[in-house]
């Protein structure tokens, strides 16, 4: 897909999120921020000869390439939404553990769910 349509969708999402969630631009920040960043993740964790028709999934990248992926593409998006939502690094103990949390229940389900799809 091209940088330029997965930046336009990871913003579109990332509105229809804010709208419904009340949150003025913070999920579309976070969502553009993930989109600008997937093809970077993606050379990082796949094989060269898999880039170009990669969908990122159990079968195509295995476990454990999979697993890192996620759990590279949730810290980033998760990082960038709760600093934006805190604004602020007085209570940065609270954003870290916030984050952490978050992170956790969120490639959990992730990986629940991709290991129940076919």
């Amino acid at each position: 897909m091209a940088r330029n349509m997965l930046l336009i969708l990871g913003f579109i999402t990332g509105l229809c999120i804010d709208i419904f969630s009340n949150t003025p631009g913070m999920n579309a920040a976070a969502c553009v921020v993930l989109a600008f960043t997937r093809p970077l993740f993606l050379r990082l964790f796949t094989p060269r000869d898999m880039l170009e028709s990669i969908v990122p999934s159990f079968k195509t990248m295995g476990v454990s390439s999979f697993l890192k992926y996620t759990i590279v593409c949730v810290f980033t998006f998760l990082v960038i939404l709760l600093t934006i939502e805190f604004f602020s690094f007085t209570t940065f103990s609270m954003l870290l553990m916030r984050i952490l949390s978050s992170a956790v229940l969120t490639v959990v389900c992730i990986m629940a769910i991709e290991s129940v799809r076919k």
